[in-house]
């Protein structure tokens, strides 16, 4: 308890210094695990919505291919 202060520094300081615009960092509470599995998803969704993601054109003719 008496270096608490310190390591909020420290710990503040190695969010900031290492996130990235790239690689951000996000501090989740983890003291209610509903609310922690919550947060870990709207973020995920956030990012995952951002890349705008979509399927490939396919590089080949399929038409002819046959599922039995």
């Amino acid at each position: 308890r008496q270096q608490w202060d310190d390591y909020q520094e420290a710990f503040d300081d190695t969010i900031e210094q290492t996130g990235t615009d790239h690689a951000p960092w996000h501090v989740v509470p983890a003291d209610r695990k509903w609310y922690r599995d919550w947060a870990v998803a709207t973020i995920m969704i956030d990012v995952l919505e951002g890349m705008d993601l979509r399927f490939p054109d396919p590089v080949e003719d399929l038409s002819r291919v046959v599922i039995d």
